[in-house]
């Protein structure tokens, strides 16, 4: 499929996207609607945005196969985490979701999880296999499980 035709399907899907961001297939959301892409952004193959909150990702930003954006949440404590009898219908666990802001010209390696409540800032590098658990300043190098701060990237 071109890449033409897949921008025309994913147009009305996600909340706000950016006539020349690149979203390469497969490529999946939990709602769409609550996602923003600014311009010239690429997503590689099989990216999962779990947009059960806001997610904002920047201009210029390149997103590695497999990079996941989490932004729900289950409670710590398990006794909260299931409701023995949800009411309307609704599903038995409890959940909670909060925001994921990404800046601009951020390059995000290859299977990164970014977990609700976390902004990086403009122009970081994020390596391959991190998990973000916490804010990223501006022009920083991040890595490992959980990411932690290597140094500038200039």
């Amino acid at each position: 499929m071109a890449r033409r035709d897949r921008m025309e399907i994913l147009q009305p899907i996600i909340g706000q996207l950016a006539e020349d961001v690149w979203i390469e297939p497969p490529f999946f959301c939990e709602y769409g609607a609550h996602v923003e892409i600014g311009p010239r952004t690429f997503i590689n193959v099989n990216c999962f945005l779990q947009d059960s909150g806001n997610i904002k990702i920047g201009a210029d930003c390149l997103l590695g196969p497999g990079v996941q954006l989490c932004c729900a949440r289950h409670p710590l404590d398990a006794s909260q985490r299931v409701v023995s009898e949800p009411a309307n219908g609704d599903a038995p666990y409890t959940t909670s979701s909060q925001p994921i802001t990404i800046g601009n010209k951020v390059w995000i390696g290859a299977n990164v999880t970014i977990v609700g409540g976390v902004t990086v800032g403009d122009e970081v590098v994020i390596g391959a296999g991190s998990v973000v658990t916490k804010d990223v300043p501006a022009g920083m190098l991040v890595r490992g499980v959980p990411a932690r701060i290597v140094g500038p990237t200039a």
